[in-house]
């Protein structure tokens, strides 16, 4: 017996775990009221951060919470061991507690091994309240691109990377008169004009490859039968195509505007090249026509000498010349 009590002893003495055996008081209606602190080890004392062995409850710590009076006291009739967490103001700690009844039961004594937990407590209270810090700037930045999802002109929307459309926001209706009914669910290809539907496979094929795509258009049909012109930028990420849309349907027409009026710039310059190019030659042709016409009339009169003739003749041969290489200077 001597061996064993010192087995017990060191054993007690030489663990971190706070132990403790308690007597427990009762009233006459078998409420526990009060109960010593009848034996503790070492770690008791460092567990709780005071040394009240041989004391009683009520000496120390008046206040004590009701809820260790009672499980104890449940133990000590009952005989049934609990474990359990709680906290005891009167150390201001957390404790992790086993208890269980020992000795004979009219003794009413308790063996209460604990260990003090307000570290991790402390700790779990911490990420608590960091995780609902969390969750309320996730919740706010959930509303906020929520409301930038329903709020914005451009088109946002959600798709396999087959091209069906999986979410879609408000703008979509705005633009195309289509119901988020009549689009979810179905192919985006089934809206796309026939002259681009090839370049949207391929592009498609690109997103089903993990290939972002910028920049790209097409052409989308409205409810009423109309095309509108969409610029897509879509990434592939997790199996899901997420895309941002915007109308450029205006650009297209102020760009093709242009273009037209560009052409008939061009054109109106053209003309007026061709008109000053007219102009130039016409002034030349009169000059040589002139020549001539001066030749010939000098030529009609009878009185003429036969030198000053072969000299008109000449000049009209030489004018005629020139006119030729004039004329061949224009088809060339």
């Amino acid at each position: 017996m001597r061996d064993s009590e010192e087995r017990y002893r060191t054993l007690l003495e030489s663990i971190d775990v706070g132990f403790c055996i308690l007597e427990m008081r009762f009233d006459g209606e078998n409420r526990a009221v009060d109960y010593r602190i009848a034996e503790a080890n070492p770690a008791f004392a460092r567990q709780t951060g005071a040394d009240v062995a041989g004391l009683w409850v009520s000496e120390f710590a008046p206040d004590l919470e009701r809820h260790w009076f009672d499980t104890y006291g449940r133990v000590a009739l009952t005989g049934e061991p609990v474990h359990f967490e709680n906290q005891a103001d009167v150390f201001g700690r957390w404790f992790d507690v086993r208890a269980l009844r020992i000795g004979d039961p009219a003794q009413a004594r308790v063996a209460v091994f604990f260990s003090d937990i307000s570290e991790r407590k402390r700790m779990e209270e911490a990420l608590r309240i960091l995780n609902a810090s969390l969750e309320g700037q996730v919740a706010e930045r959930t509303a906020e691109r929520d409301q930038i999802w329903r709020a914005s002109t451009d088109l946002f929307c959600v798709a396999t990377p087959e091209g069906q459309l999986l979410s879609l926001n408000p703008a979509w209706t705005a633009l195309l008169g289509w119901s988020e009914s009549e689009l979810v669910g179905r192919s985006f290809l089934d809206f796309v004009h026939l002259d681009d539907r090839p370049a949207t496979m391929a592009a498609a094929a690109g997103l089903a490859r993990g290939e972002a795509q910028a920049n790209f258009e097409t052409r989308t049909r409205h409810r009423d039968g109309s095309h509108r012109w969409l610029s897509w930028n879509a990434v592939p990420r997790d199996g899901r195509v997420y895309a941002t849309v915007r109308d450029v349907t205006a650009v297209k027409a102020q760009a093709a505007a242009l273009a037209q009026a560009e052409e008939a710039l061009r054109q109106s310059q053209k003309m007026e090249a061709v008109g000053q190019l007219t102009g130039g030659v016409a002034h030349d042709f009169n000059n040589l026509l002139t020549i001539i016409r001066s030749s010939v009339d000098f030529l009609r009169r009878p009185e003429l000498p036969e030198a000053r003739k072969r000299r008109y003749l000449d000049a009209v041969s030489d004018t005629v010349d020139r006119a030729a290489r004039l004329t061949g200077q224009l088809l060339a």
